[in-house]
């Protein structure tokens, strides 16, 4: 089944940081009534493109390509890190060829998660409220322990 289109739909590679982009730019846009969707490339075996997404305003999230095909793997969404990083340049040409997207690489998000997510209100024409950001989840960078991977 395939979800519901939405205002917003926030997407990269499998294991790339697509659910923390979703979940704090849906908290962003929550005031504005803007419905924000997460998609996944893949989503299962559904290699979705441009035409899936038309008229929805789109970030996408990509991170290394050893550690995204490495988290991929270790999350389960491949049998190997191999055949993750073999999906690699299958889901980076897709979302290549999206129109128009706001592009945010996961390294810089967890480094500096406030000016990524300013750029990002910036494109969807929203203001920013830095209190709006979800900080209590154990894989985000305000969590100290997690701090020293991205700086």
């Amino acid at each position: 089944m395939r979800p519901p289109k939405a205002d917003v739909v926030a997407c990269g590679p499998e294991a790339s940081g697509t659910r923390a982009l979703m979940v704090n730019t849906e908290r962003l846009c929550a005031p504005y009534d803007i419905s924000v969707r997460h998609l996944s490339l893949p989503l299962g075996d559904w290699w979705w493109g441009p035409e899936d997404i038309a008229g929805e305003k789109t970030v996408i999230i990509t991170r290394r390509p050893d550690y995204q095909s490495i988290a991929c793997w270790k999350q389960g969404c491949a049998r190997s890190a191999e055949e993750a990083a073999g999906e690699w340049p299958r889901a980076i040409a897709t979302l290549a060829s999206i129109p128009d997207a706001h592009w945010v690489l996961y390294e810089a998000m967890m480094a500096d998660a406030v000016t990524q997510f300013r750029g990002i209100c910036a494109f969807l024409g929203i203001d920013f409220d830095e209190r709006l950001l979800q900080r209590d989840d154990q894989w985000w960078p305000w969590r100290d322990e997690n701090r020293k991977y991205y700086q």
